[in-house]
């Protein structure tokens, strides 16, 4: 869902990629509502919020992006063990942190 959601973002058909990410909230509720989710689970539910940030970054609702940014950030840096591909995401969330404060300082 989330790979569909982000080509259909990258194609420029956000009114898709809205319409998947809202019939992924469910889903991201569900894998998150164990004590411990694994990897793979934690790694789609970041997926969907670093995309569903990303659209609302574009659309100026920066609080909301920023929210959603800030999440992955705790997530990523809290997890262990880390991996190559968690520091990755971790830097990405940084990243994504630092756009949207720049954007709202503008």
């Amino acid at each position: 869902m989330a790979r569909e959601a982000g080509a259909a973002f990258h194609h420029g058909r956000m009114n898709q990629a809205a319409a998947l990410i809202t019939q992924g909230q469910p889903l991201i509720r569900r894998l998150l509502s164990v004590p411990q989710p694994t990897l793979p689970a934690m790694e789609a539910v970041s997926d969907l919020d670093q995309l569903y940030g990303q659209m609302l970054l574009g659309n100026r609702h920066y609080v909301w992006a920023r929210d959603l940014f800030q999440k992955n950030l705790i997530r990523w840096s809290t997890w262990k063990p880390q991996t190559g591909e968690t520091r990755r995401r971790l830097q990405l969330a940084r990243a994504a942190l630092a756009e949207c404060d720049r954007r709202m300082t503008e």
